[in-house]
């Protein structure tokens, strides 16, 4: 099914000539230069534009490369500063708890 957002209306033989004589009237036809048309050809068949034709994948796999690498590395960055910040948080209650079982069992002078 094909999805078009002007929707096609078929038109009789009559309304048909009626819009070509419109646009008759209204469009005037020109004749290119013959250099721009000399140009044009030599751009079309030219071999530079064979390129064109390649997958996207094929032509920007470097910028998707970086792009997965870019973002491993920064999921791998936040897991390891979440790890920091566990251990410091552990070191910290560790130290705090040994600091109080020192004080409470040395006897008192």
């Amino acid at each position: 099914m094909r999805f078009s957002i002007f929707p096609i209306q078929k038109i009789n033989s009559q309304e048909r000539q009626i819009l070509e004589k419109n646009l008759t009237a209204i469009l005037r036809p020109i004749q290119p230069r013959e250099s721009f048309i000399n140009d044009l050809k030599l751009h079309l068949i030219s071999t530079e534009n064979l390129g064109l034709d390649r997958p996207r994948l094929i032509k920007y796999s470097f910028f998707l490369f970086a792009g997965i690498l870019g973002g491993v590395v920064l999921i791998a960055t936040g897991i390891r500063a979440i790890f920091t910040l566990f251990v410091t948080v552990g070191v910290i209650k560790h130290m705090r708890a040994q600091s109080r079982d020192t004080m409470t069992a040395q006897p008192v002078r």
